[in-house]
């Protein structure tokens, strides 16, 4: 990765994880207060898409974690805009400005 902004390389999912609690906290606390579970879904829904957009293959690390990703994204979405998610949206445009 070679964004002035992250400067980081994205090896795992804890990494994305990581950038997105800095770059959103409020927006995360003010989620875990409301809903545990849905913020967890949440970046689960962001990091999905993240890679699934951005992997380049089977031997890659976003593929790995995309392959073992808890979110399962509906019949009907093929993107993280498809989830009308705002945080989601947020979360997934964050990861693709760091990568």
């Amino acid at each position: 990765m070679t964004n002035d902004k992250c400067k980081i390389d994205i090896q795992s999912k804890l990494e994305m994880v990581l950038v997105l609690f800095r770059d959103h906290s409020g927006q995360v606390i003010e989620a875990i207060e409301e809903d545990p579970i849905d913020i967890e879904f949440t970046i689960e829904c962001a990091i999905y898409w993240f890679c699934n957009d951005y992997h380049t293959g089977q031997s890659s690390n976003l593929y790995s974690i995309l392959s073992t990703s808890d979110y399962k994204p509906g019949s009907m979405e093929t993107s993280v805009l498809d989830t009308d998610n705002n945080l989601a949206i947020a979360m997934y445009e964050t990861l693709v400005t760091c990568y």
